[in-house]
Parts: C-alpha cells; structure tokens; sequence
C-alpha cells in the first residue's frame, strides 16, 4: 500500500513525502526518530510497528508455523484429556462473512486507544485511511468514486496487526465465563485472526457464549456467517443452539487451522488426508520430478520443500500407530520409485532405491518434528495454555476401565527412543 504526499497528517510535520513510498518504511523511519521517548524499549526493533503491536497483544496474527502449532497442541490436548477422563467437551467454531473486510475502521482505532498504543502512530493511520475511496473499472468503463468505510487494506504488512487488534477488544468487551476449567483459570477459546474456537461443556453455555460474541461483533461490522459456524460435542444432547433464530449445524468432523478436526482419535484419518495432499503435491511437480535430465538432487530438494511438509503437515500432534507408520513408509517408498522410473515388477530392493534417492525417511522426519516442538514447549517460562494443557490432569472426571489409546506425549517419548536407536545403529 502505497502513501501519496497530500494524506501527510499534520501531527507529524518532521516526516517528508518527497515521493511515494511504502507505509511500512515511513512509520519505521518515524519510529526510529523518536527512539529516545522510550527508555524501556530493549530494542529497536520493539518501536517498528509489527514489533510494537506484537509486543502489546497477547496472541499475533501473522501466519506462523509456530502459532498454528501452539494452537493445535492445545486443541490435540483438550480432546485427548477428555477422551481418557470422560468429561463433557462442545467445541464452537465461529466463522465471519469477509471478516477482514467487513471490520469498521473507528473499532479498530478505538481498540489500538484502549491498549495504550501512541497516539501519534494512531493518528498516522487514521490519516491513511481517513477519506478512502475507490473505483470499479470494467473494460472501458469507470464508475463514479465511492467512499471505503470499513476493512483493511489488503498487501499492508500491518494490517493483520490491526484486525487482531479489534479482534481483541470485541473478546474484552464479551468476558466470555463459561469455558473448561483447567487448574482453576477457564479456557474459554482459542484464536488466530479470524479463526475461533470457542470451548464449553455444555451446549446451552456454547449457545450463549456464541450469541454474546455475535452481538459484540456487530458492533465492530463483523458479521457470524450462520452456514458456516458450526459446533460438536462428545455427548449426547436435545438442545439446539440458534443464533438470531437461525440453528447452527452440529457435525462430526470440522477443519480447522488446516487441521480436520474430531473429538475422538483419529490419527489415521489425518494421515489419510495428508497423504492424498502429498500426492497432489508431488503432481503438480511432476515435470520436475519425470524429467530424466533433471539431476537427483535437485528433484530431492523440490521433494524436501514442497512435498515433504505437504504430507507432514501438523505431524506434532500426530500418534502414530504401526498401521500409519508403514502408510507412510509406502508411500514415501512409491513416489521414490517414480522419481526412478522403476516398477514393482523390477524387484529393486527398498535400500537400493534409498541410497539412489538419499532421501531422509518420512518416520523419521515426523520424529524430529515432534522432539523439537516437546522441546519448545518444555522450554517454555510464561503462562501459556500450550504447556498447562500438557501437565494437566483434569480433576471433574474419572478414567474408564482398560486400556486407553496413547497419548501424543508418550507416543513422543517412544518415537524418541526410537529415533535414537536408529541413530546407534552401526
């Protein structure tokens, strides 16, 4: 997005717009000007604007492999302890019509007010928004300029800052209560940008909580897409849940994050998913991965960073059983084989087409995966849900008879061991 020299606000004379540039390098430039107004900033890199807003909100919008993954270990979690103690879970997932369209823009300048952002960085982007307006061209034809009152622009780096922003006040201004109790504070939802997940343990409080979140957001321009919010439970329940008399839809399975999303294990149907996802992959890179001219080491490389984390995609939460273990083995195994040219009828032994490839194994990709997000979240000092879900033991509930499936956590000690025994190997 780009700044022309007539919006320049008055407030901040000391920048010049000799030219037009990006929004990003003049709010840098004035953040840096005015470094020696906070003394507690450790570094500069804290005054620039993605920095500044990070450091003031709790959860960032910016898509992260790491966010995602905090998130969907705590979802994994969540299900996983109410599986093996047998206490009641409704999950919501909250969907709005255009959200980062549909925003108004004074909810998000009130919402940076109330958090305490500077003032003159506020009215910098009041300024560039102020008397936005815009045209539709269809082939020769113009249609006259109407004014944009709400969204952000779309291509600004700082954008998603501002949406989480107003994302923020409208779950301040809801206080949600109602949520799953865990080691005395409530888990009442999980957010990224505009993906939410609310959490209850009954359908009637999922019912108000949604109804409260949805009248807070009109306020703010977002409006919840009725067809598309939907919600599940792991018990059975009369109750319906409406939002403006329309019912919202109870299902079994929902995507979420990326993530297909059940209350109940279903490693193998997300394996399933990734694998058909991997295969679509390796097909729209089959010019690479067929041409004969094409050295193996450069169709490695193409595998490692296209395919590859296709198919491993939120590995971390993964419990692999010996079944997914070898679906994932034969499939590595057969897009190798056609990376070779070579059938099932040639009888090429599995270690001869490894040491063509030099490939590293799926099993032991996914391994590491999990070992360095065990490590992360080990590693972690401050009060996230991420680790508290992990060393919780949920107390409202009683564990049932027999044996129960493994847990992500152990299943992540035995694939460590397993990694290491590979590793010994002489």
């Amino acid at each position: 997005m780009l700044i022309p020299k007539l919006l320049c606000p008055p407030l901040v004379h000391d920048i010049s717009f000799s030219t037009v540039e990006s929004i990003e390098a003049k709010i840098n430039s004035l953040f840096e000007k005015q470094r020696h107004q906070f003394g507690a900033v450790e570094s500069a890199l804290s005054l620039k604007p993605v920095g500044a807003l990070r450091r003031w909100f709790a959860l960032p919008s910016a898509p992260s492999h790491t966010d995602t993954s905090r998130l969907r270990s705590v979802k994994k979690k969540v299900i996983e302890k109410s599986n093996e103690y047998n206490f009641p879970l409704c999950v919501g997932f909250n969907n709005y019509e255009k959200a980062f369209d549909s925003v108004k823009h004074f909810a998000i300048f009130d919402a940076l007010r109330k958090i305490n952002i500077n003032e003159t960085y506020v009215t910098i982007l009041e300024n560039i928004y102020r008397n936005a307006s815009a045209r539709v061209h269809i082939d020769n034809l113009e249609s006259e300029s109407f004014p944009i009152h709400r969204g952000v622009r779309q291509g600004d780096p700082i954008s998603p800052k501002l949406f989480t922003a107003a994302i923020e006040m409208i779950f301040r201004k809801a206080d949600l209560e109602r949520g799953l109790n865990v080691d005395g504070e409530t888990l009442t939802n999980l957010r990224f940008a505009d993906d939410v997940a609310l959490v209850t343990e009954k359908v009637e409080n999922m019912e108000e909580q949604l109804n409260v979140l949805n009248n807070i957001s009109l306020e703010s321009g977002l409006k919840m897409h009725k067809g598309k919010t939907k919600y599940m439970n792991n018990f059975e329940s009369n109750k319906d849940i409406t939002i403006d008399k329309e019912k919202i839809e109870m299902v079994e399975s929902y995507k979420y994050l990326g993530q297909t999303t059940y209350l109940k294990d279903t490693t193998k149907e997300e394996v399933t998913c990734r694998i058909r996802a991997g295969w679509s992959c390796f097909g729209r890179n089959r010019e690479i991965f067929l041409d004969d001219k094409m050295p193996i080491s450069l169709k490695r490389q193409v595998y490692d960073q296209c395919v590859l984390p296709t198919m491993t995609y939120g590995c971390q939460t993964w419990s692999l059983t010996k079944a997914t273990t070898q679906k994932l083995r034969v499939v590595q195994r057969a897009m190798e084989r056609k990376i070779l040219r070579i059938k099932l009828a040639d009888r090429v032994k599995c270690s001869e087409i490894r040491k063509r490839t030099q490939m590293q194994d799926i099993v032991d990709f996914v391994a590491k995966q999990k070992w360095k997000w065990a490590g992360h979240v080990a590693r972690l000092k401050d009060n996230r849900w991420t680790l508290r879900v992990t060393e919780w033991q949920p107390r409202n509930g009683k564990r049932s008879r027999g044996r129960h499936a493994r847990p992500s956590r152990r299943h992540c000690e035995e694939e460590g061991n397993y990694v290491v025994q590979r590793r010994e190997r002489p």
